[in-house]
C-alpha cells in the first residue's frame, strides 16, 4: 500500500484547528473528504498531521501523512492541479511525494519551525485573522526581544503549555529563535526552530513576552516562571491569529 507525505498550507481563520471535529469545520476533514473522492473506489482516508494547530491558526508548511490502495498516478503535478481544485480556497496542498512504508508525518518529525506575526498601533481590517494587532502605546521592543531570548535553549516548559502531566514530561529545546521588527512600521515576526512544542506552548511564550514589552510583567518574574520546580501554567496566552506552523523537518 503506498505511503505519501504531502505539505500543505492553510488559512485558519474558519477553521477549529486542523484535526478533525465532529461538528464544525477542520482542516483535516477537508482534506480527507477531497482525497477520498479522487481515490475513490469506495476508500476512506484518513490522514496523519505532523501537529495539530488550534483553531484560527494557519501553516505555509504543515505536513500530513496518508496511505492509499489507490496510486496517485505517475505525475505528481497534475494530482497536485485535481486536488487542488476540489479543496476550499483556504487550504492548498503545495507537494505530494512517496515515501517508505511505516513514514508517520508526526512520529518521523525531528524538528518544527513555527512563526509568530504581530503589529501594534492602528488596527487594520485587512490583516484581521491573520496577523496579531496589538495596542499602540507602551510597546517595549527591547523588553519583548529580551523575554522571548530566555526561552533559548533546553528548558522544563511545564508552565508554559497546558498539556496534563504524561510520561515524557515537559523538557524541550529550542534551537534558535529569531527575532524580526520594523519599528518604522510597527510590525514583527518571532519564529522558533525546537524538537518539540506542546499544547499552546508557542502562544504561551510569545503572550509573556507580550506581557513584558507592555511593562505589565517583568522578564526576571518570566525567567522564574520558566525556572521553577512547582507546576502553575502562565495565563498570557497571545490570540491564535499571528500563529503559524511554517516547517516540519524530517532526517
Amino acid at each position: 500500500m503506498p505511503t505519501y507525505l504531502a505539505k500543505v498550507a492553510y488559512n485558519g481563520k474558519e477553521f477549529y484547528g486542523f484535526q478533525r471535529q465532529s461538528f464544525f469545520r477542520s482542516v483535516q476533514g477537508e482534506i480527507e473528504s477531497c482525497l477520498s473522492m479522487m481515490l475513490g473506489d469506495g476508500e476512506d482516508i484518513v490522514i496523519h498531521g505532523a501537529g495539530r494547530t488550534d483553531r484560527g491558526v494557519h501553516a505555509t508548511g504543515q505536513r500530513f501523512s496518508f496511505y492509499s490502495d489507490s496510486p496517485i498516478g505517475v505525475d505528481p503535478t497534475l494530482f497536485l492541479h485535481n486536488i487542488n481544485r476540489l479543496l476550499p480556497k483556504d487550504i492548498t496542498i503545495l507537494d505530494i511525494q512517496e515515501v517508505e512504508d511505516g513514514f508517520d508525518a508526526r512520529h518521523s518529525s525531528i524538528k518544527k519551525v513555527y512563526r509568530y506575526k504581530f503589529m501594534w498601533g492602528q488596527k487594520d481590517p485587512f490583516h484581521q485573522g491573520t496577523i496579531t494587532q496589538l495596542p499602540l502605546d507602551g510597546f517595549d521592543v527591547a523588553l519583548f526581544k529580551e523575554a522571548i531570548s530566555s526561552f533559548l535553549g533546553k528548558h522544563n516548559f511545564q508552565n508554559f503549555t497546558t498539556k496534563p502531566e504524561d510520561v515524557g514530561g515537559f523538557i524541550r529545546t529550542i534551537d534558535k529563535i529569531d527575532v524580526e521588527i520594523d519599528e518604522a512600521k510597527r510590525y514583527g515576526e518571532v519564529s522558533f526552530l525546537g524538537d518539540g512544542f506542546m499544547t499552546y506552548m508557542v502562544r504561551i511564550l510569545v503572550g509573556s513576552a507580550f506581557k513584558c514589552a507592555y511593562h505589565k510583567w517583568t522578564v526576571e518574574d518570566l525567567c522564574s516562571a520558566l525556572e521553577a520546580k512547582e507546576r502553575k501554567i502562565i495565563p498570557y496566552k497571545a490570540d491564535p491569529d499571528g500563529l503559524y506552523l511554517e516547517d516540519v523537518i524530517y532526517e
